[in-house]
């Protein structure tokens, strides 16, 4: 990936960037992997060295979306290469939502002393607390509320990833259900505050669908009977008839908003 870099810097399409981001990504994981993998003590079954390469997963995994965030708002990218940043920080933003969401299902794992994560954890709060504090400056996000989402954006990142890994813990069902609810809800609130109606839509989206599943994992029994199937249809009607209506209330009130700002 290093040897294309000085052909790709070359590309100014958002199509070029995103095959740019793809390669660079793949290269990220790839390395990852191997570090991981070839860890010093790690093929002998080495407990000490186990855990460091623990750290170590959660550190590189933890930095990745960050990391390419960071990447697109390097001053002279965004200058000469626009469409090539918004590439990088539309895909960086989503990952990092996505991921936030995803390691919620660890309070669905058991998870004792001996597997929580050490020095990463105070490694990647010092990191999260860095993005909250200087994240919407590295940005140039002056607008009052849009620098108070930027920031809650990263704070529900930092505790979404940290908290599950740093505390010990039985099969929380319960838990990991509402705080991936929870999250999901805070990233479609920054979506409506950035103004981003794509953003918005598929976080709602994913909102509906995880009510659905929450509604089938804590009834899944009564799907057997007659009322149960009933119910369970008038969920997924429900969930998709507000996920429409919500959608369509965003976008117009945000088109409203753009002719207002055009006028």
């Amino acid at each position: 990936s290093g040897i294309t870099v000085p052909m790709m810097l070359l590309v100014r399409s958002g199509v070029g960037g995103a095959l740019w981001l793809v390669a660079l990504a793949a290269t990220y994981v790839a390395t990852s992997i191997d570090i991981i993998e070839n860890w010093p003590g790690r093929v002998y079954g080495d407990v000490i060295n186990d855990r460091v390469a623990t750290d170590i997963s959660l550190l590189l995994a933890f930095c990745a979306a960050p990391l390419f965030l960071l990447l697109s708002a390097v001053p002279w990218f965004r200058r000469e290469r626009p469409h090539v940043a918004s590439v990088f920080a539309r895909a960086s933003s989503l990952v990092i939502a996505g991921s936030a969401f995803a390691v919620c299902f660890l309070w669905y794992e058991s998870i004792k002393d001996d597997e929580l994560a050490t020095w990463a954890g105070i490694v990647c709060a010092a990191i999260a607390l860095a993005l909250i504090i200087t994240g919407p400056r590295i940005f140039g996000v002056g607008d009052r509320r849009k620098a108070l989402a930027a920031r809650v954006a990263f704070a529900a990142y930092g505790f979404a990833w940290l908290l599950p890994i740093t505390i010990s813990h039985d099969s929380l069902d319960l838990l990991g259900a509402l705080s991936g609810l929870g999250v999901l809800v805070v990233y479609a609130w920054v979506a409506v505050v950035f103004g981003s109606t794509q953003a918005f839509n598929l976080l709602t989206l994913a909102i509906a669908v995880r009510v659905v599943t929450i509604y089938f994992e804590v009834f899944g029994s009564l799907m057997s009977t007659g009322l149960g199937l009933v119910s369970g249809g008038v969920v997924v009607l429900l969930a998709a008839w507000l996920w429409w209506r919500i959608s369509s209330n965003l976008r117009r009130e945000l088109g409203a908003e753009e002719a207002s700002d055009g006028s």
